[in-house]
């Protein structure tokens, strides 16, 4: 017999948001926070923004940096909207276990 597990998450579940570097490092920050990512990692210096020939022009207009806040805001706005109430539904995010544990 199979057994499968699923994790169910809401906004309202998520206490911290964050960027975590490809050495482990991450920085976190509460929701509300409109924090862009760095411009390399605070521990190993590694660059997390593409160079010039790596990405698109649109990264060097700031829409991926852009991208990042609206995302932010967004988290905070349907938060705010969830605990007032006012939403017939609530926006949820389901992870399989595995992918869960993998990334821990």
């Amino acid at each position: 017999m199979t057994s499968e597990h699923r994790f169910i998450v809401g906004l309202q579940d998520v206490k911290t948001l964050g960027y975590q570097c490809k050495c482990g490092a991450k920085i976190v920050f509460p929701i509300g926070s409109e924090i862009g990512p760095s411009d390399a990692c605070h521990s190993c210096r590694t660059p997390w923004k593409p160079q010039q020939n790596q990405q698109s022009a649109a990264w060097f207009r700031g829409d991926e940096t852009s991208s990042f806040v609206s995302l932010l805001r967004a988290i905070t706005t349907i938060r705010a909207l969830e605990k007032e109430g006012v939403l017939g539904f609530r926006l949820v995010f389901e992870f399989d276990q595995d992918s869960v544990s993998d990334r821990a």
